[in-house]
């Protein structure tokens, strides 16, 4: 989850302080690299599973 990105540091710090309370609960089965191109573009590279997922 991207919460700021490329703003000015005050706005940043106001972004972190502002979701200091925040918490998110989610499983997850793979994780993925991207790379970011000389176009500004971010694409996948890789996944990489991280086998069976927790149940709730």
């Amino acid at each position: 989850m991207t919460v700021a990105h490329e703003v000015a540091d005050d706005l940043l710090d106001a972004a972190f302080d502002g979701m200091a309370d925040y918490e998110a609960a989610f499983d997850v089965d793979e994780v993925h690299l991207f790379e970011h191109g000389d176009d500004g573009v971010w694409r996948p590279v890789q996944g990489f599973p991280l086998g069976d997922a927790p149940t709730r």
